[in-house]
């Protein structure tokens, strides 16, 4: 019999190794137990990490906790973009680079001051029909921010030239003619 397993007189052959801990030690060394459990180690301390960070911000800040680190990490992905195409474009300001402190600030009390609104004065009320729109709202306003900082990221790889074709040069035409509107009411 040939292939991967091979069955001799008294076992079976496994890539040509007697065991499959002698096939471990072979791709890990002898170390592998201690490789398994430093890994385990790190992924368990990883997800109760991630699991009291998620509950802190349920319980604290924003719920879901989920909506609120997206709209979160898009700011960011939208100000590493824009700070990328400023500097391949050499329009690259520290003026600009410096405002993401303060929009993460902004954006984080507008979430968490909606939510408190709905914990401390909504629920208390108990009228269903008000504590559904105004669950709703805030889920909403959280895609919202991320939609649109989704679209300013995508318009600056654009610009970048980190992406490219069809959808990419639609959005960032339709977010420069929405920033052209904005200036003109300004």
């Amino acid at each position: 019999m040939t292939g991967i397993l091979t069955q001799t007189k008294y076992n079976y052959l496994m890539f040509g190794y007697n065991s499959i801990q002698e096939f471990k030690e072979s791709i890990f060394g002898k170390w592998y137990k201690e490789l398994v459990f430093t890994v385990v180690c790190i992924l368990l301390t990883f997800w109760f990490g991630m699991d009291t960070i998620f509950q802190g911000i349920n319980e604290n800040l924003f719920s879901p906790a989920s909506a609120f680190i997206m709209a979160m990490f898009t700011i960011v992905a939208d100000w590493a973009s824009g700070m990328y195409r400023g500097y391949t474009k050499n329009e690259f300001s520290t003026k600009k680079a410096q405002r993401i402190l303060p929009k993460l600030f902004a954006n984080a009390l507008l979430l968490g001051g909606y939510f408190h609104f709905h914990k401390h004065l909504v629920i208390p009320l108990n009228v269903e029909i008000l504590t559904n729109l105004v669950d709703t709202g805030k889920v909403v306003i959280a895609a919202m921010m991320g939609g649109i900082h989704s679209l300013s990221f995508i318009s600056n790889c654009a610009e970048a030239e980190l992406i490219n074709g069809k959808l990419a040069d639609w959005v960032k035409e339709k977010v420069d003619s929405h920033k052209n509107q904005i200036d003109d009411l300004i």
